[in-house]
């Protein structure tokens, strides 16, 4: 509740610059039970306004309907002697419109405001959020490692077009993604927009639940060149314990485009594999993990993405060391 209060304060402040002012020791927590709404009376001023105005968010989704809605502002102001600014994540226009005829304020943060008497901006379109899948986008999941693997608090789809082989367009993409997903913030507009990490920690936290395996299908061939990356168990005991000398098969990650560097009469058929066969494990990703790979190792999210479901213990807890010794996390 209060980093969505938070948020919604941001915007306001973008929106509204020098003009307005929050009035802090204003901030209570009221429950208007009848109406299952959580009402924190963070109030604020606009300069030379008389008025004063509540932020108001919804416990739970709220039927838009013109007698519904009147009801509930009037209940509210006779609560608080304030003017209810409603916070919405998302609007449709038609649920937009009876807000607007009504005259209700209401702000859905970073797309539209809408307070009567003061500043109207509205957008011609539905600003539903997309709805995205259980786990990232690929090009997603790129931009989340790299951020996270490099402690980048601030950045731009420019700023990692210069660092990843990715089109500015994707990149913006899969930054919207994380905005989306609760794990970004915009600081600014436009071609001054920034996508601002406030935490390494959090952004690890709520992040890591969204990560798919990257691994699309497995290989076995008789070797590999030499510049390929070490995967799956093999990299992460290694990484573990640099010392370790392991006698499992040796795995490596490669990128489908990079699949021409095996030469096929070198792969071998899993049929033909027994006890005796002497043979590499190609794990071909859906992305080329050299991008987030700074050693000989697959970087250690990706690798976390790919065994995190395991059932064996060892392999788990080995896992919590290496993201601990790598990225203190």
């Amino acid at each position: 509740m209060r980093c969505e209060i938070d948020n919604v304060q941001k915007y306001l402040k973008t929106v509204f610059g020098n003009t307005i002012t929050f009035i802090e020791e204003a901030q209570l927590a009221k429950k208007l039970t009848d109406e299952n709404i959580d009402c924190e009376l963070l109030t604020f001023k606009l300069r030379d306004g008389l008025n004063q105005y509540v932020l108001v968010r919804f416990e739970k989704k709220f039927d838009i309907r013109t007698k519904t809605i009147q009801k509930l502002i009037s209940d509210i102001r006779k609560e608080v002697d304030a003017i209810p600014v409603l916070i919405f994540n998302e609007l449709r226009i038609n649920q937009r419109n009876v807000l607007v005829e009504s005259g209700i304020a209401f702000v859905v943060p970073q797309y539209q405001i809408y307070i009567p008497n003061t500043m109207i901006s509205l957008i011609e379109k539905d600003i539903t959020k997309k709805t995205y899948s259980e786990y990232f986008s690929v090009s997603a999941q790129i931009v989340y490692i790299f951020i996270l693997l490099n402690n980048i608090r601030e950045t731009n789809a420019r700023q990692l077009d210069k660092r990843l082989l990715l089109s500015v367009a994707t990149i913006n993409r899969a930054l919207k993604e994380l905005v989306d997903r609760g794990l970004l913030e915009t600081v600014g507009n436009n071609t001054r927009k920034l996508y601002k990490m406030n935490s390494r920690i959090e952004f690890w936290k709520k992040g890591k639940v969204f990560l798919f395996n990257p691994v699309s299908k497995v290989l076995y061939s008789e070797q590999v060149s030499y510049h390929e990356l070490y995967s799956n168990k093999y990299a992460l005991y290694k990484i573990v314990n640099p010392d370790s000398r392991i006698n499992n098969t040796r795995y490596y990650g490669i990128a489908e485009e990079n699949l021409c560097r095996i030469p096929e009469s070198f792969l071998i058929d899993e049929s033909n594999l027994d006890e005796k066969s002497k043979y590499v494990v190609v794990e071909v990703f859906k992305y080329n993990p050299s991008w987030l790979s700074k050693g000989k190792y697959i970087d250690p999210i990706s690798l976390y993405a790919q065994l995190k479901d395991s059932e064996d213990e060892d392999t788990l807890i080995a896992l919590r060391e290496m993201l601990e010794e790598t990225l203190g996390i």
